[in-house]
């Protein structure tokens, strides 16, 4: 036991003994080496090992634990600038003669100098010097809005028309300030480059932000647009930078670019700078002669978190105590709200429909009022949610469920009404009601609803910033290949089209398409259901209604009955002709034949029978209703045949056998001699 404690204990020290001499150290002994392992020690992590390589004073203290947030911060962009640089250790002299070596300048977009990147000796140790970490925030910034390529976001082409009011700085700027005092800040948000605001925020968040930047603008200098370049071609046009006046570290920049569109708009990065030029102006006064800013526009939440007791201003998890409990309120309301609106809408129906027509259309009016419920809370939601200050992942993921619930309410509550209005159609004709009630409504409603859901899904689209403009116009790219995928499920459709319209049949009529006979019994969008006489059912496509022969006999305006009475061989002539005389006054009688061409005649000698030819029409709408009467005038005319005694004949073959003198043979006792 004892030697396993030991060689476990040694174990242990030859661990740490490796890493600890594989961790990486700082050498600061030359340029080249402190170039080299600066980046590798703050890759590791060690900050506190990184913090010795900064020309900086320190105190006693600061030698043990961790360095400061703000040393931390210069550590990082320091890091950041020389990997963003690609500065290259090898390419660094190793012996320098003398104690400072400029390791690469950095300039800004306009080519300005804005500071270098160098390092100076201490004795016996190489550092970073402090004017580098004096212009550190300046290089950090230059070094960063470089790479992401601030200013014209790739070759404008030498034909594109910029928009109106954005054709230069000075058109931009005039356009913008233009807006704001006349307080349309939606107009004046088209001149800042939102890309990088998330695109459901985006319509929301831009005309906050172009309050902001007026609130900065009119408490920096009163503006002479004449001092704004109005060249288009110009290069990005640098109006203001902004510094701490305590440190003098830069804050941010208001520069305006050309964008691929050929528009000069406020870059991304000055959008994304402006909270932070608005802590470092909002103290100064308002110069004279300008507009000053509603703070509610500024920050909406500023107001609802000052109702609110210090002690909520705490945070739990992602949030404030404030905003959990504002947003907990918010979601509680806008589904009471929702409630209440469900609640109104139903007593008012209740009191403006009579009792039978609410009952009829129940369900109807319950989804009309859950859509509208729907509705109303997902737009309370809406509007309360830039009141709560929430982080911009939070808020766009609630905007998103908002506008779809929106969208998809609005097209359900939509849906729901047009069903109502056909309801209300369809019962208006008590002739045409069975007719419109069991197939025009279906195939109205079923269009109807799938346009709606088309409507939403583009409306939502819409909403959350995706170009929906360019989705139509690739439609219009793709309608070939899409209409040659479809090809048959747009056959159907037009197919359905052609029912709903020509109406050549309808429900339990008796039809005949090619070689399918059978009573009709569905009618949907893509297909129509043909139950046959077998009780076997049958899909039809529609697209074959388009160009079918369809034979149908529900719609004949008449139905013939045309057949052969066979009387027997015994019946006599007076028999016959009282036969066929009576069975013509049936039918002259009968109210359901109609008058003029009805016949029962002697026709035929047939080979067992006395053909009797027997045709008339029948006054019968549907198929049930003909072979009723069929059934109750060919029983009459049994009871005509029975009273006469007449009967009817079925296929006989009758046999005659006659004698005859059998055969003499000859030789024989009967052969005569």
């Amino acid at each position: 036991m004892v030697s396993a404690r030991r060689l476990l204990a040694t174990f242990t020290l030859v661990v740490v003994a490796v890493v600890a001499y594989a961790q990486v150290q700082l050498d600061q002994s030359n340029p080249r080496a402190l170039l080299k392992t600066f980046p590798e020690v703050m890759r590791s992590g060690s900050l506190s090992d990184a913090l010795p390589a900064l020309d900086i004073d320190r105190k006693p203290e600061d030698n043990e634990g961790s360095p400061t947030p703000e040393l931390e911060r210069t550590l990082t962009h320091l890091a950041e600038v020389l990997d963003a640089l690609g500065v290259d250790p090898s390419q660094v002299p190793e012996n320098p003669g003398a104690d400072r070596l400029t390791v690469q300048p950095v300039r800004n977009e306009f080519d300005s100098l804005v500071g270098n990147v160098s390092l100076v000796r201490n004795g016996s140790r190489w550092q970073f010097s402090r004017e580098t970490l004096a212009d550190l925030d300046a290089i950090h910034t230059a070094v960063f809005r470089a790479r992401s390529g601030e200013g014209t976001s790739g070759e404008v082409a030498k034909d594109v028309v910029a928009p109106d009011g954005l054709k230069s700085p000075r058109d931009t700027m005039r356009t913008f300030l233009t807006a704001m005092n006349e307080d349309r800040p939606g107009e004046a948000a088209a001149a800042l480059d939102l890309r990088q605001i998330n695109s459901v925020i985006r319509d929301e968040e831009g005309p906050r932000l172009a309050a902001l930047l007026l609130a900065i603008l009119n408490r920096t200098e009163y503006i002479d647009l004449s001092r704004i370049p109005d060249d288009p071609a110009e290069e990005p046009f640098l109006y203001r930078s902004y510094t701490q006046r305590a440190t003098g570290q830069a804050v941010g920049s208001i520069v305006l670019a050309r964008q691929e569109d050929g528009g000069w708009r406020f870059t991304p990065t000055t959008v994304k700078e402006l909270d932070a030029i608005w802590q470092t102006v909002k103290d100064q006064p308002l110069v004279s002669g300008t507009k000053d800013i509603d703070p509610a526009a500024l920050d909406p939440s500023a107001y609802l978190k000052s109702q609110f007791p210090p002690q909520f201003h705490g945070k739990t998890l992602w949030l404030e105590n404030w905003q959990w409990l504002s947003l907990l309120g918010l979601l509680l309301g806008a589904g009471a709200i929702g409630h209440g609106v469900r609640l109104v809408v139903r007593m008012v129906l209740r009191r403006t429909l009579n009792p039978d027509q609410f009952a009829a259309n129940r369900s109807k009016l319950r989804t009309f009022g859950r859509s509208l419920s729907l509705v109303i809370a997902c737009s309370v939601l809406h509007a309360g949610l830039a009141s709560l200050g929430l982080p911009e992942w939070w808020r766009a993921t609630l905007l998103v469920v908002a506008k779809l619930g929106w969208a998809l309410g609005g097209a359900m509550a939509l849906s729901a009404a047009w069903d109502l209005a056909l309801a209300w159609w369809s019962r208006r004709d008590e002739a045409q009601s069975g007719r419109r009630e069991k197939l025009v409504v279906p195939v109205l409603s079923r269009l109807a609803r799938a346009f709606l859901l088309v409507l939403a899904l583009f409306v939502f689209l819409a909403a959350i910033g995706v170009n929906v403009t360019g989705i139509v116009a690739g439609l219009g790219i793709g309608g070939l290949v899409v209409a040659l995928a479809a090809k048959d499920s747009v056959e159907n459709l037009f197919g359905s089209v052609t029912v709903l319209v020509e109406s050549p049949f309808q429900l339990g009529d008796w039809i005949r398409i090619g070689d399918v006979d059978g009573v009709v019994e569905e009618i949907n969008l893509r297909s129509t259901r043909v139950r046959t006489f077998q009780d076997s059912l049958i899909t039809l496509p529609n697209s074959r209604l388009i160009t079918a022969h369809v034979e149908n006999f529900g719609r004949r305006r008449r139905r013939q009955v045309k057949t052969k009475l066979g009387l027997s061989y015994s019946t006599t002539v007076e028999q016959m002709t009282e036969f066929t005389a009576r069975v013509r006054h049936l039918l002259a009688s009968h109210d359901s034949v109609y008058e003029g061409e009805s016949y029962a005649y002697f026709a035929d000698f047939g080979e067992s029978t006395l053909d009797v030819r027997l045709q008339f029409f029948l006054l019968a709408e549907t198929l049930g209703e003909e072979l009723r009467l069929r059934e109750e005038i060919m029983t009459e005319i049994i009871q005509i045949a029975q009273d006469m005694g007449v009967t009817f004949a079925f296929p006989t073959r009758t046999l005659v056998h006659e004698p005859t003198t059998p055969p003499v043979v000859p030789n024989s006792p009967q052969y005569p001699k």
